[in-house]
């Protein structure tokens, strides 16, 4: 591995919301660079999570009746299996 170190973030997808293509398409760009650094050598670590707070989150789940964790949890697991089926 060469001395070059690099972080990589990528834009959080809002929790209150589904992913879009706009988010499809950044995260597959950004994996194929990753995986192409990391085949040249260098260490480079990717970082995402989901954006989880916000007034829009707290009102959604207040009209779902659920609490914002559970709103959260929820997103999660949707961004995650939407994400997971894209790379298999």
């Amino acid at each position: 591995m060469t001395g070059k170190r690099i972080l990589v973030t990528i834009a959080l997808p809002y929790a209150n919301g589904d992913m879009h293509i706009g988010h499809v398409l950044e995260h597959l760009q950004t994996d194929i660079w990753v995986r192409f650094q990391k085949l040249r050598g260098r260490r480079c670590i990717l970082i995402c999570g989901d954006d989880t707070h916000g007034t829009a989150i707290m009102i959604r789940a207040r009209r779902e009746g659920i609490s914002e964790e559970q709103l959260i949890d929820s997103q999660q697991k949707t961004h995650l299996g939407r994400l997971y089926r894209l790379r298999c």
